[in-house]
């Protein structure tokens, strides 16, 4: 099994408030396991919502997962 992140080892893996990771805990944005009343994080479900919820920058186009620049002419 993997190791199991608390919820402020997984706020501070994703940059936020641990109010904010309750939050979506309650609005079940992340996934969690929970053991009795605690809230525990698999670090890969962590990486995958990262990979989930990442924007590419305005005038890039994802291809395959890998950035391009996208070109565009003017007439």
């Amino acid at each position: 099994m993997e190791n199991l992140l608390n919820m402020e080892e997984a706020s501070t893996f994703l940059g936020v408030k641990t109010s904010t990771l309750y939050d979506w805990v309650h609005r079940k944005k992340i996934t969690v396991v929970k053991i009795g009343k605690l809230n525990k994080f698999n670090k890969s479900d962590l990486e995958d919502y990262v990979k989930i919820n990442t924007q590419t920058k305005v005038g890039e186009i994802s291809n395959n997962g890998k950035n391009t620049k996208a070109h565009f002419m003017s007439h």
